[in-house]
């Protein structure tokens, strides 16, 4: 994806406008806005957003898809009210900028899809996947490919990745049902899912499974990651 410029304050005002995917609908329930596509659906919590109006309308250009407009309830030189020490001193049109990103990410997510790819490095390292059969309604929405085009899997967890990784026991890490898993052998996978931020503490979970070990390598890794190794030890 082509990483768009970063309005100005003046650009933004009071009000900044996201323009919709043609392949994406759009509905808002507070405080969830929910974003379906072609690749499945996507929720985002924006009660953190306080005396913002979401409305959905037109750009006001000819033969313009519909639009999210978001507008702030305050000037845009003024503090926002976000929730949080953390963006207290961050200005309306700050806010406006960061949440119009958050929607975008979403629509990629939903017409595009995220992917990350892992490896698995070591001497006896290996993975495999068991797949959820306790839940009926998860295995029939599996068989359909339905897993991230419906609401019912945004809670639900997912398959098991059985990994042997140098302890003396097997280390089983439960996916969420949002992410899908594709193990193309016992050394390499690939995780999916339609949520960055979900994609993102999933990969980063599973590589901090295995010991660290800076003079062999050993670990799991993003596929194609060079990782910066210790001189071994020498008596």
């Amino acid at each position: 994806a082509v990483q768009r410029k970063r309005p100005t304050a003046e650009e933004i005002g009071n009000e900044i406008v996201v323009g919709i995917p043609e392949s994406v609908r759009v509905e808002f329930k507070y405080p969830n806005l929910y974003s379906f596509g072609p690749r499945g659906v996507q929720r985002t919590n924006l009660s953190i957003f306080e005396h913002i109006g979401v409305r959905l309308g037109e750009s006001g250009e000819a033969n313009s898809r519909p639009s999210l407009h978001f507008s702030s309830y305050t000037p845009g030189t003024t503090y926002s009210f976000a929730r949080g020490p953390k963006w207290r001193s961050q200005k309306v049109f700050h806010r406006l900028n960061q949440l119009s990103r958050l929607v975008e990410r979403d629509f990629l997510g939903v017409t595009q899809g995220y992917k990350k790819e892992l490896e698995l490095r070591g001497l006896g390292f290996k993975w495999l996947l068991e797949e959820n059969t306790t839940d009926g309604n998860l295995a029939a929405l599996r068989k359909d490919d339905r897993l991230l085009s419906t609401l019912e899997t945004l809670e639900s967890e997912g398959d098991t990745l059985v990994m042997n990784i140098g302890f003396s026991h097997q280390v089983r890490y439960t996916l969420p049902a949002r992410v899908k898993c594709v193990v193309h052998n016992t050394t390499e996978l690939t995780l999916e899912s339609t949520c960055k931020d979900m994609l993102g503490r999933t990969a980063k979970d599973l590589q901090k499974l295995p010991r660290r070990d800076v003079y062999k390598g050993k670990g799991i890794f993003p596929k194609g990651f060079k990782p910066a190794l210790k001189e071994a030890k020498r008596k």
